[in-house]
């Protein structure tokens, strides 16, 4: 009986363990369920949240796609533009290159044919330099017989004649009454009573002579911008007498002192530049400064300026470089004139010499310089306040155009600079 009644409370006992576990079961079972639930809607909504940002995100990347695409289509299309250009430009280039191909070549041919015609004139040259050693021998023979043989010659008579004007101060000036000749080579003479020697004694040839002349110019503008001046000339005009086959002696390199400036064996030359005026009309030539014998302070007479400003002209030519600018075209023209310094218009003592008269201000009625009068256009003046400077005022009539001895044009406009020049022509 004990034992039966042990068992059935075992029983009972397992039956309420039973049923206590089957009910945590369920309840767990219910809890789980509940929690499944809800990490299924949290999964859910989590899964949703994702999906928007995904959406967001992928709607921003095919944004930047898009613009990153354009952006490359951009590029592209820039690229191909590039390439086009560039095949242009080598296609371009290549022309070019052809094209000056051609011209070096037709560039060259003509050098190589002015290099054989100037080959022929020198060889022309020497031919006539020779020619003209013998006949300046034969003259100086002539000469020499003649002297021998003259009985009745007359020498220049120079005249100092002194006359008072209105303000009573002497003026000068100087007559020439022509040498009566006695035979043909000294009407030779006569004809050209103002030349010391004739370029054309040393080189007869005036096409090289314009030929050397046009060299020069160009050759120096292909360098230099600003127009040739006195010191420039000077070297340049050297350089030419030199290519003519005239010796050069010495040079003043670009030494201010008054008077010669090349000794060759034309002659001694002073060399001055000077700028058209007028539409190519006259020209002003600046000269001595005389303030040791005029100023403001002592005004001087006629015969001390005339005497000083001979004693001064120690050469036979003047040599003129005159241009003609035009700023538009930047086209430069020169004239190169070889006048002898014993020229009518050139003398001082050929003009009748008066004080110049202040008009206004402080130099009202006083001197302030002197002036000459006119021959053929051509005049001489003298300013204290300038340094007590010669100027002379020469008109271009058709005696003066007489002595242009070449001209020459050119662009102003330079190709090259000393860098290209070294590197051009040299080999360091």
């Amino acid at each position: 009986m004990l034992s039966t009644k042990i068992n059935t409370q075992l029983q009972k006992q397992i039956k309420e363990e039973f049923k206590k576990a089957e009910k945590e079961k369920k309840e767990n079972e219910r809890k789980l369920e509940k929690e499944k639930k809800e990490n299924e809607k949290k999964l859910e909504k989590e899964k949703k949240e994702n999906n928007k940002k995904l959406e967001k995100k992928k709607k921003e990347n095919g944004k930047k796609l898009e613009k990153e695409k354009k952006e490359n289509n951009k590029k592209l299309e820039n690229e191909r533009k590039l390439e086009k250009e560039r095949k242009e430009n080598e296609k371009k280039l290549e022309k070019e290159k052809k094209a000056n191909e051609k011209k070096m070549e037709k560039e060259k041919k003509e050098n190589e044919k002015k290099m054989e015609k100037e080959k022929k004139l020198e060889k022309k040259l020497e031919k006539e330099k020779k020619e003209n050693n013998k006949k300046l021998e034969n003259e100086r023979k002539l000469e020499k017989e003649n002297k021998d043989n003259k009985n009745n010659h007359v020498d220049d008579i120079i005249s100092l004649i002194s006359n008072e004007l209105i303000f009573n101060i002497p003026v000068f000036r100087k007559d020439i009454i022509k040498t009566k000749l006695s035979n043909k080579k000294d009407k030779k003479m006569e004809n050209n009573k103002y030349v010391v020697k004739k370029i054309s004694d040393l080189c007869s040839n005036a096409e090289l002579i314009n030929l050397n002349f046009n060299k020069c110019i160009k050759g120096y503008h292909l360098v230099n911008n600003h127009c040739i001046n006195e010191t420039m000339w000077e070297d340049i005009n050297a350089v030419i007498f030199e290519s003519l086959g005239i010796n050069i002696y010495s040079k003043s390199d670009g030494n201010h002192m008054s008077g010669m400036d090349i000794s060759c064996s034309l002659g001694r030359i002073s060399n001055k530049s000077a700028k058209y005026s007028n539409n190519k009309k006259s020209i002003d030539i600046s000269s001595y400064r005389l303030t040791t014998v005029c100023s403001e302070k002592k005004c001087g007479t006629p015969i001390e300026i005339i005497s000083e400003i001979n004693k001064r002209k120690n050469f036979d030519y003047y040599s003129f470089i005159v241009r003609d600018e035009n700023t538009i075209s930047q086209i430069v023209s020169y004239d190169w004139l070889l006048i002898p310094s014993n020229h009518l218009i050139l003398e001082p003592s050929s003009y009748i010499w008066e004080p110049t008269i202040g008009k206004r201000g402080k130099n009202k009625d006083a001197q302030v310089g002197w002036n000459t009068n006119t021959i053929n256009g051509c005049k001489m003046t003298i300013t204290f306040s300038m340094s007590s400077q010669l100027w002379i005022h020469i008109e271009m009539n058709e005696e003066i155009k007489q002595f242009i001895i070449a001209s020459s044009v050119v662009e102003n406009k330079p190709r090259y600079n000393y860098i290209d020049l070294h590197d051009n022509l040299t080999n360091i």
